[in-house]
């Protein structure tokens, strides 16, 4: 499904509503909306491989974007102003970029607030004039790890990032992992690129006053913790590149056991100097050269693709787009035994609900009462156990990113029944002897 050029406008002052919801939906595209005056602009709450690209999201009242527990979702190209956050990353988000984006600014809390989410990259955004208190923030982490922030413009907020906790500072990354790494830009940053750093001096990475922006620690980074956060801040603003590059992949996800998952990208490239060459890296170690490419994939994850532009100017101009590949490495297994600990083979194991797009589970458990159901995009599923002779148990799982592995017990009829009848003669002697008494 793709939403493009609709005016989604709220006048009801700070409404309880969201703008667009993407509820446990995956492969809807949002493009080129205006989305103002809602609780939030967009809401993703579960689902994956969602796309918000190039929507103007402001005067939103929480947020401009909210992800909640959502997975391998695109965030690029937009402007995210004038609410309380631009991006919301909460509740086990994982496995989202969010790139490109012209404007995190002007929001009363935070740019961007990351609170118990993992594994999200931010990446060449301008996180700017978060500041209209003493305590806005540009990046504000709560409870993360692993997420990776590079080529981001993080400047004029009133704090330029705040960690809870110390693990907020220490467990995420904040450069490209490149062998010459490079960071962030940071206002008022005051180190010098000098080569006392142990890289080559002139090489527009900073070699003192590191970490930046708290190279002593505590605040205003955080209260108590240690030093932080980039240790290759960057000396000048990242430019907004020369050329214009998108990058489109079909499908976004899917399953590459026991076939690999076959992708097709292609590319496009406006401005600079044409004739353009492409370089891809397809995030599994794969590489290609061409401007459109096929790609089968057997590993298994959020897997970023990302080409390279450039053109043919001297020196030449360079421009990046990625690409969320879902690989789905959730799965599930289920143990099946009776209320006698015995396992039950040929037990029904059916989905009633299952993510939009994931065709209906119907397994039945072999011989050590056991279903394993190796490759599931994440999402919650109701499940059926059911096989004549026992009550049918019905129960919810969610699969994020890993197998879940859980036994369930079928309680015979035959031993259930009994034991419904001796409570109910247990109460039915009760009574007789309250009317015995009460007749004396």
């Amino acid at each position: 499904m793709t939403v493009t050029g609709v005016v989604v406008k709220s006048t009801v002052s700070q409404t309880g509503s969201n703008g667009t919801w993407v509820s446990n939906s995956n492969n809807v595209i949002l493009r080129n909306n205006t989305i103002t005056g809602n609780l939030y602009g967009v809401a993703v709450q579960g689902g994956f491989s969602n796309t918000i690209q190039a929507n103007n999201l402001t005067l939103n009242h929480a947020a401009g974007v909210l992800l909640a527990g959502a997975t391998g979702n695109q965030i690029k190209n937009n402007y995210l102003s004038k609410s309380q956050s631009g991006i919301d990353v909460w509740y086990g988000s994982t496995g989202n970029v969010v790139t490109n984006n012209h404007a995190i600014a002007n929001n009363s809390l935070t740019g961007i607030y990351i609170s118990g989410s993992s594994a999200n990259q931010i990446i060449a955004n301008n996180i700017d004039f978060n500041n209209s208190t003493s305590t806005s923030t540009g990046v504000y982490l709560s409870a993360t790890s692993g997420n990776s922030f590079y080529y981001n413009n993080i400047r004029h907020n009133s704090i330029q990032v705040f960690g809870v906790g110390s693990s907020d500072l220490t467990a995420n990354y904040w450069n490209d992992g490149a062998t010459s790494k490079q960071g962030n830009f940071w206002s008022f940053y005051p180190g010098v690129d000098d080569g006392s750093g142990g890289r080559p001096a002139g090489d527009g990475v900073g070699d003192t006053y590191l970490p930046w922006p708290c190279p002593s620690g505590g605040r205003p980074c955080s209260v108590t913790g240690p030093a932080g956060v980039d240790y290759y801040p960057l000396m000048l603003p990242v430019k907004p590149p020369t050329l214009n590059v998108t990058a489109i992949a079909r499908p976004l996800s899917g399953c590459s056991l026991p076939i690999p998952l076959r992708v097709n990208f292609t590319s496009s490239a406006t401005g600079g100097s044409p004739p353009y060459s492409y370089s891809w890296k397809f995030g599994d170690g794969n590489t290609g050269t061409t401007q459109n490419a096929t790609h089968a994939y057997s590993a298994r994850g959020v897997l970023r693709a990302t080409v390279t532009v450039n053109d043919t100017s001297l020196p030449s101009n360079s421009a990046t787009d990625i690409v969320n590949i879902l690989s789905f490495s959730g799965g599930l297994s289920l143990s099946v035994l009776d209320d006698a600990k015995n396992v039950v083979a040929g037990a029904n194991v059916t989905s009633l609900s299952q993510p939009p797009g994931q065709a209906r589970l119907n397994k039945a458990t072999n011989s050590t009462g056991s279903v394993l159901v190796p490759c599931l995009p994440p999402g919650s599923y109701r499940i059926q156990l059911s096989k004549q002779g026992y009550e049918t148990v019905l129960t919810t799982i969610t699969i994020a990113n890993s197998t879940i592995i859980q036994s369930v017990t079928l309680v015979g009829v035959q031993n259930a029944f009994p034991l419904a009848l001796l409570e109910y003669a247990g109460v039915g002697i009760a009574l007789a002897v309250i009317l015995v008494r009460s007749s004396g």
